[in-house]
């Protein structure tokens, strides 16, 4: 289950936020517009991943999540959940890929990728 633990407002005209999300092993940050939550919700919906770039099967890296310096990219190694619908999580952190898996991974397998933002919906 992935619970909001801060709400960083970008914009409340625009109802632009920063998320803090966790579950009960991970967290991270996500972009989220329009921000209708607030601190304690869940998130049942996948994080939706942007611009992930290359992503690459992986094999001793432990699964992780982790914010590349002040703008919204992270470093991902996943667990790959569904390889048809692209979803992947860390911990129960869901994300949906917007690029194909590549076709040599299978489901339970590890991938990384560097997403340039997450977002919830």
């Amino acid at each position: 289950m992935m619970r909001i633990e801060h709400i960083t407002w970008l914009s409340q005209d625009a109802e632009e936020a920063l998320l803090m999300i966790r579950d009960n092993s991970y967290s991270c940050e996500v972009f989220c517009q329009p921000c209708t939550y607030q601190t304690g919700d869940t998130i049942k919906n996948p994080l939706i991943s942007f611009e992930e770039g290359n992503v690459v099967k992986v094999f001793d890296a432990a699964i992780s999540i982790r914010k590349n310096g002040e703008n919204f990219s992270h470093e991902v190694v996943a667990k790959v959940i569904d390889f048809d619908k692209q979803l992947v999580a860390v911990g129960d952190i869901m994300i949906e890929l917007s690029l194909p898996l590549p076709k040599d991974v299978k489901n339970g397998e590890k991938v990384l990728f560097y997403p340039d933002r997450l977002d919830a919906m």
